[in-house]
């Protein structure tokens, strides 16, 4: 009987160990991913800044760059809130408390969103630079 015993102690443990294991990867992962939008909407503004040298030819590039950088600063203002409140509620979820935070939840799918509008407008205005300055070099 003792060494059934035994045996149930170390499949409960390797059991406790498998989950704070995948925990721990599933915010790891998470914050990889925040970090990721947080590097990459930096990088879009830097990017925006750099094609607005260029010049605005039209009323619908502005609107596209404007697009573009709020979009990106949504992005990342989102993400540092959910920086921010991560640890909240991660303390909240050790003590017990709910295990879902809607007001993070609505943040993470601004941030994706802001993030992939902001994608979306910067390769916009990108092809009609390329187009622009291959039409400048045709004529």
């Amino acid at each position: 009987m003792n060494d059934q015993d035994d045996s149930q102690k170390l499949s409960f443990a390797k059991d406790v160990e498998f989950y704070s294991q995948a925990v721990s990867g599933w915010f790891n992962t998470r914050l990889e991913h925040d970090k990721s939008l947080l590097t990459l909407s930096v990088a879009g503004l830097g990017m925006l800044v750099g094609f607005i040298s260029t010049g605005i030819g039209s009323i619908a590039s502005l609107i596209l760059y404007i697009g573009a950088i709020v979009s990106f600063l949504i992005c990342l203002f989102s993400v540092l809130i959910i920086f921010q409140k991560n640890s909240t509620h991660i303390q909240d979820v050790l003590n017990g408390a709910k295990e879902t935070n809607k007001v993070l939840e609505i943040l993470d799918i601004v941030a994706k969103v802001s993030f992939y509008i902001g994608v979306l407008f910067s390769s916009i205005i990108g092809i009609s630079l390329a187009i622009q300055n291959f039409m400048k070099g045709c004529l």
